[in-house]
């Protein structure tokens, strides 16, 4: 009895390859006659006899190895061409041949493809002896006939960064439509969401019922900055920038011009990013409040999942990116558009006619601005996506060749800045010392004041000494925290900033820039340790914040002791000060061109630094797996866990972090983990303070609103 070929136990081979082929052409229009083959030869070797016998015996319980069945396909799509060897032909076997491995560095996959790699001998390709059933046989060669080698001319083109980002989505779109068309033989379906018009109507009916009567000044021009924002959605689909200073909710008014955008322009979705995960959380938690949970989508690492009925749909739906609106970190954006492996690749079609909107964007590294910036563009250039960038220090990238139209003109830029203006910038020309610092504070007698600083150990010195001013409720904020631990002091400072302005001891703040993004904060005086422009500017945004004072100060200065500040950091600061020279209102369009500038030519500089990767041509090579490990948005850390019992967490936290032990649900733990860089951790780790013998990483040394022992911890 002839056995039936298989994908897996559940699905018959024939419809698998069939729907494969088709839904890799849906989701590759460009190239669609050449991503229907492709679809139908990746899983060709599933029809050889050892795969057949095998995969039958497990769907009948028995326990089989199976063959390695991905290479074939790829040998069959050579075996058409007479040049085997030809870029073109090679480049589109690649992805068939590795599409459960991740894409490699193409010289190593052209190697093994064409039999000489001696590490990796290719099968032979004996497909004459197996039994193949004639609707596939008759479905391939109709898809072989309706191919032109010359619709590659223009998609793929040796040595262009472009053609290494073109393959890599008609990979993750082979690799999308592969796992959905196997999702859909378990009983997955793909759901009905919201069109962008309906999405973009329900957020304006709440707004305008949330903010029908604005009683205070700056509440005005909250709604005015919306209401302007939306008079321009119809802009031509593109590259748009919306800037505007902080606190004139740009959060709500960016969500809607991109819908509005998305609707007037059929696009298919809205991908929202930011760089840091406190702005995540925050904007995440409301727009799924206002725009239903199962529309938002959110994807960051330390995201713990809503309660689902369904969890399995949630984990599809992250898979693929498959709901109207995604909320993510720039981090998994360009992990999507970078990574090398399947499981990052298959969100490169959800990307395609999609408004991307990067929400902070001045917080894209400066070493990797250049890359960044080609790397967005292609998908304006070749998916039909729209880039809206929002900020209140918005960089030039006209020397980049990309110019954004302005969402608003700029006189009415210069109203919102100057109707929100709340705080007035001071620089202390001389480094100060704690003592001074505190002395006048206390000379102020401002009701609360958030000291901001470089690094952890700085934030400890700053701490110890305030400490010592008894009528002062004196908090400390860092990430030596872990966000759990967070969370419940940030409710306490919030809490006694509040008690504060009415009758309440007053408060100081002593935090990193942990405390800086997504908080929100309102204090009357700020001393910012010198950094980079934006992160004062962001800063300066959790003072004075609804505008009670006319203008409440915010002093930048350096310490008398030099502390080791992070990597990349010193460099913005001392462009900090060159814009400075401008003037120290640190929103101006001057001093801000001017910092803009000095940022971009470190950029370019270090495109020519030989010490430095060069992304660019490095795909230029088609080497997808070195800028796939080669690629950092934020310095990699390890994380330790810190149990809450260290800081005396309530019952219900306690609770929640042991069934999480339990049940090993890494996800909740993330929330009480700090990331030590690694040679923080290396040291930790020798000297007895991380205990791993439960297989996670648990801290040891101690813990005093923030991790302790007696190293250095810089973080």
């Amino acid at each position: 009895m002839m056995l039936k070929a298989l994908a897996r136990p559940n699905q018959d081979l024939l419809v698998h390859l069939i729907g494969v082929g088709d839904g890799t052409a849906k989701l590759c229009p460009d190239l669609e006659v050449w991503a229907k083959l492709i679809g139908l030869l990746h899983d060709y070797g599933k029809y050889h006899p050892k795969w057949v016998y095998g995969i039958n015996e497990i769907a009948q319980g028995r326990e089989v190895k199976l063959p390695h069945h991905s290479v074939e396909g790829a040998l069959y799509l050579m075996r058409l061409f007479p040049d085997r060897k030809h870029f073109k032909v090679i480049s589109l076997a690649i992805a068939i041949a590795c599409h459960h491995t991740g894409l490699p560095d193409f010289p190593a996959g052209v190697d093994w493809l064409i039999g000489e790699d001696p590490a990796k001998p290719l099968p032979k390709l004996d497909d004459d002896r197996w039994n193949i059933e004639p609707e596939y046989l008759t479905a391939l060669q109709q898809a072989i006939d309706a191919v032109d080698y010359r619709d590659l001319d223009n998609w793929i083109v040796p040595n262009q960064y472009s053609t290494a980002q073109r393959l890599r989505f008609l990979y993750g779109c082979l690799i999308a439509a592969d796992r959905q068309n196997a999702a859909m033989s378990d009983g997955w379906q793909p759901k009905n969401y919201p069109s962008m018009a309906d999405l973009s109507e329900k957020l304006a009916v709440w707004y305008a019922t949330k903010y029908s009567n604005p009683q205070t000044e700056i509440d005005r021009l909250r709604c005015d900055f919306y209401t302007q924002c939306r008079k321009r959605a119809h802009l031509a689909p593109g590259w748009l920038s919306v800037r505007g200073p902080c606190g004139i909710s740009k959060t709500w008014s960016v969500m809607q011009i991109a819908l509005d955008h998305a609707a007037q322009w059929d696009k298919q979705k809205v991908i929202y990013c930011v760089p840091w995960t406190a702005i995540l959380e925050q904007s995440y938690n409301q727009y799924q409040e206002v725009l239903g949970a199962d529309n938002v989508l959110g994807h960051w690492s330390t995201l713990v999942d809503p309660k689902t009925q369904d969890p399995k749909q949630l984990r599809n739906s992250r898979q693929w990116w498959e709901t109207p609106i995604i909320t993510t970190t720039m981090v998994q954006l360009f992990e999507v558009l970078l990574g090398s492996r399947a499981q990052t690749a298959q969100r490169m079609p959800s990307l395609k006619n999609a408004v991307i909107v990067l929400d902070e964007v001045q917080g894209l590294p400066n070493e990797l601005l250049i890359a960044c910036i080609k790397i967005l563009d292609q998908l304006v250039q070749d998916h039909g996506v729209s880039i809206i960038l929002s900020t209140a220090t918005m960089p030039d990238y006209a020397p980049l060749g990309i110019n954004p139209i302005e969402v608003l003109p700029q006189a009415q830029i210069d109203r919102y800045f100057a109707g929100t203006r709340r705080v007035e910038y001071k620089w202390a020309k001389s480094p100060l010392t704690w003592e001074f610092i505190t002395a006048e504070i206390v000379q102020s007698q401002k009701s609360s004041t958030l000291i901001v600083t470089n690094t952890v150990a700085t934030c400890n010195d700053v701490y110890t000494v305030t400490q010592s001013l008894s009528d002062y409720q004196v908090y400390k904020y860092t990430a030596n925290m872990p966000p759990a631990h967070r969370d419940v002091v940030l409710a306490e400072i919030r809490a006694a900033v509040d008690r504060a302005k009415k009758d309440g001891h007053p408060v100081i703040i002593c935090a990193t820039s942990a405390i800086e993004t997504g908080v929100d904060l309102d204090c009357a005086q700020g001393y910012r340790e010198l950094s980079g422009l934006e992160s004062i500017v962001q800063f300066a945004g959790r003072i004075n914040r609804n505008k009670k004072d006319s203008e409440s100060p915010v002093t930048i200065f350096k310490t008398v002791r030099n502390y080791p500040v992070p990597l990349g950091s010193d460099r913005r600061a001392t462009r900090t000060l060159q814009a400075m020279a401008m003037g120290t209102n640190l929103q101006s369009p001057d001093v801000l061109t001017l910092y803009s500038k000095l940022l971009l030519q470190d950029a370019i500089l270090s495109q020519h630094n030989s010490g430095v990767y060069n992304y660019l041509e490095g795909l230029k090579k088609l080497e997808w797996k070195t800028v796939s490990q080669k690629w950092q948005m934020i310095s990699p850390t390890s994380s330790v866990l810190v149990n809450p019992r260290w800081w005396n967490a309530s019952p219900s936290i306690l609770a929640e972090y042991d069934e999480a032990i339990g049940k090993a649900n890494y996800r909740i733990l993330q929330r009480h983990c700090v990331g030590l860089y690694k040679e923080k951790y290396d040291r930790a780790k020798k000297d007895g303070y991380i205990d791993s013998s439960t297989g996670i990483d648990e801290w040891l040394g101690g813990y005093d609103l923030g991790l302790t022992s007696n190293l250095p911890l810089l973080l």
